[in-house]
């Protein structure tokens, strides 16, 4: 199999949450999002307005034979000196809120302490289609 690195497009966050949750079927992924319509916007637009956030560099993996998106994933770049956001997005409606701050909250807080104003970067999202 032949798989080639591309930049990510507006029109693949469809596809890019349909491979998300497939992928993540564990306890945790299934009571913080929810398989319902508000999730699902929320992820597709949460893709595409961090499409061309400053330091994100979003790839998608394409399998030559089909032109088929089949996984995906978000680096981001942080420059020396670089404040890191801690701040938590509004979650969807539906969404187990308590338990995104809960998880995500703790990332968020560990990641300058771990990381302080060294440049680095980060692989923030990845996903992979479970057929391949």
């Amino acid at each position: 199999m032949a798989f080639e690195l591309q930049p990510l497009e507006s029109s693949d966050a469809e596809r890019c949450v349909t491979i998300y949750f497939a992928a993540f079927q564990n306890p945790h992924s299934l009571a913080v999002w929810p398989r319902i319509a508000t999730v699902r916007a929320w992820w597709e637009q949460m893709i595409r307005d961090e499409l061309n956030e400053e330091g994100s560099h979003w790839r998608k993996a394409v399998f030559k034979d089909t032109g088929e998106l089949v996984g995906y994933c978000k680096w981001r770049h942080h420059a020396a000196g670089q404040t890191l956001d801690t701040q938590l997005p509004e979650w969807p409606k539906g969404a187990d809120t308590a338990l995104a701050d809960e998880t995500f909250g703790a990332w968020v807080r560990m990641h300058p302490e771990l990381m302080g104003s060294r440049a680095h970067w980060y692989l923030e999202m990845v996903a992979t289609d479970p057929a391949y």
